[in-house]
């Protein structure tokens, strides 16, 4: 009988936080709680199936773990449709502690629930009063993203909506002017929003959305110019081409203070894409900017996603602080965050920072051993470590050339491996392709006893001009270094 591993009971069993994860409370022992209240639950078997199921928490992956098992446990005999029932159960329990928990922690979401409560059990004035009492609680800090925006709005309107007609039938028609500032507010920077994203993937745009597209960034721009949203301005700018990296970089910092955190993330996400487009092309002197945009996101969360970081965004956090020169820092990232990526990643992830760590320590040959002996199951960063593992063997080959058929060997090994690959697009495969190219041609020169300074210099100047590499400040030191270590 297969184990219970991919269940739905067991998907939200691994849901429940412990006390050694940062992230959260222990809330396996309040769900405990939760279960022996008979005020939530009733069933017995609920309880122990959960005492019986939780020592196995987080990965659930014992092969005993089958319904049979847990049917004898419970049951002292083969009830499978009790089991199954029962789980079932469980699940649901699970479920409404969870939604219980994130009930407790939203202040906001219980205060709009007791307001619905009140307007639809006739206490009407109560209803308003809590309305109107959110409204001057969201205004107080000026509203710049579009979810405080649409929030307004929709406040506004229940008030104004209202039966008895008491906002409706003010004079001056100020309760619809506001309707209306924040109705635009709340579309144009979604619009914003759309357009820079569309911007920066011209390939998804069709022959129709070119031909609207100057006159919605019109229009956004027109509206910029109505509102005083540093937000609503910075998109408007931005989409009209008037900002290069740096003054982009540099408006978004000045203003930075002033944004939600959900509009913060946005723009970080599109100055980091677009300074990693840089440095995909070959602008080997963006990497501090990189790096600079990662801290801000780290150190205010606006990079986190529902609590968790990104694969990408970890990986890059590593590599951006340590091309900066901030060693410290990239290993106490590391250390510290990689419990906030999701289940999936954290043994790879892990694994490979060890390894880029150890590296950059001059480490070579234990860096290696770490890679090797694992085996990666992500594809993020079964590429990543080959990379490395590539550094790492021309590292050790620069300081002893014993290490030649090592390294020539892994690099025709990657390169097939490339070629096969198809999760890869074309340009990014190309960019990989074009990095072993450079590889081979300085290893090629290494070897010769002559005049390798000079080929050395009639590749760098290839180098210069290539648009399509990848991990082209490495090959820059190395051609610049002549036949030195480099652990960029």
């Amino acid at each position: 009988m297969p184990t219970i591993q991919d269940s739905k009971l067991v998907r939200l069993l691994r849901m429940l936080s412990i006390g050694d994860n940062p992230k959260s409370d222990d809330q396996i022992k309040e769900f405990r709680r939760w279960l022996e209240s008979p005020w939530s639950n009733t069933n017995r078997n609920v309880s122990k199936l959960f005492k019986l199921l939780i020592p196995y928490h987080p990965h659930f992956d014992d092969p005993l773990l089958t319904r049979e098992w847990i049917s004898k446990k419970i049951f002292n005999a083969a009830k499978d449709k009790q089991t199954r029932n029962l789980m079932v159960s469980l699940a649901r329990q699970v479920e409404k502690f969870l939604i219980h928990s994130e009930l407790q922690a939203d202040h906001q979401l219980q205060h709009r629930l007791l307001t619905k409560i009140n307007l639809e059990r006739g206490a009407f004035e109560k209803g308003l009063e809590m309305i109107q009492s959110e409204i001057k609680t969201v205004s107080a800090f000026r509203p710049t993203g579009s979810s405080k925006c649409l929030d307004l709005f929709q406040l506004g309107k229940a008030l104004f909506g209202e039966p008895h007609g008491i906002f409706r039938n003010q004079p001056g028609g100020q309760q619809l002017r506001e309707l209306g500032h924040n109705l635009d507010q709340f579309y144009a920077l979604n619009l914003g929003y759309i357009l820079t994203e569309k911007m920066n993937r011209t390939n998804i745009m069709n022959t129709q959305e070119s031909n609207s597209f100057y006159f919605q960034i019109q229009y956004l721009q027109a509206l910029s110019e109505k509102y005083d949203n540093p937000a609503l301005s910075l998109y408007a700018a931005k989409l009209q081409g008037d900002l290069d990296f740096q003054t982009f970089k540099q408006r978004f910092l000045t203003v930075r203070p002033q944004l939600d955190i959900i509009t913060q993330r946005n723009f970080l996400l599109l100055l980091i894409n677009e300074a990693l487009a840089l440095r995909f092309k070959g602008n080997t002197q963006i990497t501090k900017d990189i790096f600079e945009l990662y801290k801000i996101g780290i150190q205010t969360k606006s990079l986190f996603h529902y609590g968790y970081l990104t694969e990408r965004t970890f990986f890059n956090t590593i590599i951006s602080s340590t091309l900066a020169g901030e060693l410290e820092f990239a290993q106490n990232f590391a250390t510290n965050y990689l419990p906030y990526l999701t289940k999936e990643f954290q043994k790879d992830a892990g694994i490979w920072a060890e390894a880029y760590l150890l590296r950059n320590r001059s480490q070579y040959e234990a860096s290696i051993s770490l890679m090797v002996n694992h085996t990666f199951t992500t594809f993020a960063f079964n590429l990543l470590g080959r990379i490395l593992c590539l550094k790492s063997y021309f590292d050790l080959y620069q300081a002893d050339q014993s290490y030649f058929q090592f390294l020539t060997n892994y690099t025709e090994s990657f390169e097939k491996w490339l070629r096969r690959e198809q999760m890869l697009s074309q340009e990014r495969k190309l960019a990989h392709l074009n990095f072993i190219k450079y590889v081979k041609r300085i290893i090629r020169v290494e070897t010769e006893e002559r005049n390798f300074q000079e080929k050395f210099q009639a590749i760098a100047e290839e180098l210069s001009l290539e648009k399509a590499i990848i991990s082209k400040q490495w090959l820059e030191e190395i051609l610049q270094g002549g036949k030195t270590v480099s652990r960029s």
